[in-house]
């Protein structure tokens, strides 16, 4: 049961980085809708891809499972990705809001 809050938790923060980032670099519609057109419509239609599953937070997140038998992407190129999508987002907003004009 730890081990699903954990993958639950990491899951939670991916989400979340990538949103505030999103919604600290366009209006709050725009990122509202860039997120989920991101995740319900072209994370899954990138996924059935199947070749840049190394670059996506969902293979990332089905890969680290507890439980899971997809090894579409190796354990190491998993946690980059997941830390790339969390660190991204939040460095891009960062910056973005920093010289953001007062």
């Amino acid at each position: 049961m730890l081990e699903y809050a954990g993958w639950l938790g990491v899951a939670l923060i991916t989400g979340l980085s990538l949103a505030l980032g999103v919604g600290s670099l366009v209006s709050g519609r725009v990122a509202i809708g860039l997120v989920l057109a991101w995740h319900f419509v072209l994370t899954p239609l990138l996924l059935q891809i199947s070749k840049v599953d190394w670059l996506l937070a969902g293979a990332a997140l089905r890969r680290i499972e507890p439980g899971s038998t997809d090894h579409s992407v190796s354990p190491a190129v998993a946690v980059i990705a997941l830390v790339a999508w969390t660190a991204i987002p939040l460095v891009v907003g960062a910056w973005r809001t920093a010289s953001r004009d007062a």
